[in-house]
């Protein structure tokens, strides 16, 4: 559950980041970081552009924006 968290806290900046980018920011193993970002892009937490990043979905980012 902390790496969802930590995974939306790294992506509410707006910026897409690629699997390997986040892997790097959070230290932690790839694959651990694939898992987490199908289980998010699953429940529309976030979604996948076309070159293979990921960005938070707009709904996520209103929600956020409210609430920050």
């Amino acid at each position: 559950m902390q790496l969802l968290d930590e995974i939306l806290e790294l992506l509410s900046d707006g910026k897409e980041r690629k699997p390997t980018d986040i892997s790097k920011d959070l230290k932690v193993d790839i694959a651990l970081v694939n898992e987490a970002l199908a289980f998010l892009a699953e429940y529309n937490f976030v979604r996948r552009g076309h070159n293979g990043s990921y960005m938070l979905d707009d709904e996520v980012k209103r929600v956020l924006e409210i609430y920050s």
